[in-house]
C-alpha cells in the first residue's frame, strides 16, 4: 500500500525491524544468516533493508576510526581495495603459507589460483573491510601490511571461529572433494562484489535476481532467492553461502527450504514468515542441521528465530504453531 521509495525510507514496521536488527547483528558478528519469508515482496523489502543498515554501518564504523578529519570513509574504503589490489604478493605469500601448512592441500594446487583470487575479492569487500582490517593501522602504515592481514584472519566471529579457521575448513572441505571443486569454484567465480559502494548489486546481482527495480543501497552480502530466480543460479548461491565467502545474508523462500544444503558455514535461521506445518518449519531448520554443520566444528547450537506481532493474527499464528 505504500509507495515504494516512502515505504522503505520513511515507515518502520515491527516485524521486518526485529529481523533486519538481528540478521544484521549477527552478520556483524562474523555469522551467515539464513532468513526465510513467504511473500515476494517481503523477500525484496528484507533485502532492500538489511542491505541498507550494513551499509550505513559500514561508513559509520570508518568514520568512527578516522582520526584524520579530512579523510571520508568511502575514500579509505577504496584505498584499501586498491591497496589490496596492488599488494597481491602480500596477500599471495600469505595464503601460500596456509595452503602449505596441510600436506592434504596439496591436492588443491589445480585451484589454488583461482582460490587465492576468490579469498583476495572478498578481503577487498567494504563488508570485510569494515569489520576485520584494523584500520587504524592501515592509515598509520599507508598501506596493507602483512600483520594486517594475519590480525584480519585472526578476528573471531561469534561462534568463536577466526576466518583463517573457516577458509582452512573449506579448503580441507574440497580436498577431500575433489570432485565437487569445479562446482564450487564455479559458483564463487560467479558471485560478483561490484566495483564500488553504492550501486554495487547493479553488477554483481544475475540478471534474473531482480526485476526493473534496482536500487544504490543493496549489497551483494545480501542475496535473495525466490521462485523467479533460476535454478541455475539457485545452485550457485546455494554453493557459495556455504564457503567462507559471499553471500553472507541469503533471503530465501520455499524454494530453498527442502533438498539443499546450506549447513557449512551457517547456524542462524530466522523464520520472518511462519507455517501452520511445524513440519514445515523443521524441514527449514534442516538446511543448516546436517552432518558436517558449522555448529560440529565450532562446538555451538543452531539458534533459530521466530519474529511476530504481538496482539495480532501472527501471535496466535506462532502460539498455534
Amino acid at each position: 500500500a505504500l509507495n515504494r521509495k516512502e515505504g522503505f525510507t520513511n515507515h518502520s514496521h515491527p516485524k521486518l525491524d526485529a529481523t533486519v536488527e538481528k540478521a544484521f547483528a549477527l552478520w556483524k558478528a562474523g555469522e551467515k544468516v539464513l532468513v526465510f519469508c513467504h511473500y515476494i515482496e517481503t523477500g525484496k523489502v528484507l533485502r532492500y533493508r538489511i542491505s541498507k543498515r550494513i551499509n550505513d554501518f559500514i561508513l559509520e564504523s570508518v568514520d568512527k576510526r578516522i582520526h584524520d578529519k579530512e579523510s571520508k570513509a568511502e575514500d579509505i574504503l577504496g584505498s584499501i581495495g586498491k591497496a589490496i589490489d596492488k599488494q597481491k604478493d602480500i596477500i599471495d605469500d600469505f595464503a601460500t603459507e596456509i595452503f602449505s601448512s596441510h600436506e592434504e592441500f596439496r591436492g588443491l594446487e589445480k585451484h589454488q589460483a583461482d582460490i587465492v583470487d576468490v579469498m583476495r575479492r572478498m578481503i577487498r569487500t567494504h563488508s570485510f573491510v569494515a569489520r576485520y582490517i584494523p584500520i587504524e593501522k592501515y592509515m598509520k602504515e599507508k598501506r596493507l601490511t602483512k600483520a594486517i592481514l594475519k590480525e584480519a584472519f585472526d578476528k573471531a566471529d561469534n561462534s568463536g571461529m577466526t576466518f583463517r579457521a573457516l577458509f582452512i575448513e573449506f579448503l580441507t572441505f574440497l580436498a577431500n572433494r575433489l570432485e565437487r571443486a569445479d562446482d564450487f569454484m564455479s559458483a564463487l567465480n560467479s558471485i560478483k562484489i561490484g566495483a564500488h559502494f553504492g550501486g554495487e548489486s547493479k553488477d554483481s546481482d544475475s540478471t534474473d535476481e531482480h526485476d526493473d527495480e534496482k536500487d544504490d543501497q543493496l549489497n551483494p552480502t545480501v542475496r535473495l532467492v525466490n521462485g523467479s530466480v533460476l535454478p541455475e543460479t539457485r545452485n550457485k548461491l546455494m554453493l557459495a553461502f556455504n564457503t567462507p565467502f559471499l553471500p553472507e545474508v541469503l533471503i530465501a523462500s520455499a524454494v530453498m527450504a527442502e533438498g539443499v544444503d546450506l549447513h557449512m558455514n551457517c547456524r542462524f535461521i530466522i523464520h520472518h514468515d511462519l507455517s501452520w506445518n511445524p513440519s514445515t518449519l523443521e524441514q527449514r531448520n534442516g538446511r543448516v542441521d546436517r552432518i558436517g554443520a558449522k555448529v560440529e566444528k565450532c562446538c555451538h547450537p543452531i539458534h533459530i528465530y521466530l519474529p511476530y506481532v504481538e496482539a495480532t493474527q501472527d501471535e496466535k499464528m506462532f502460539k498455534v504453531v
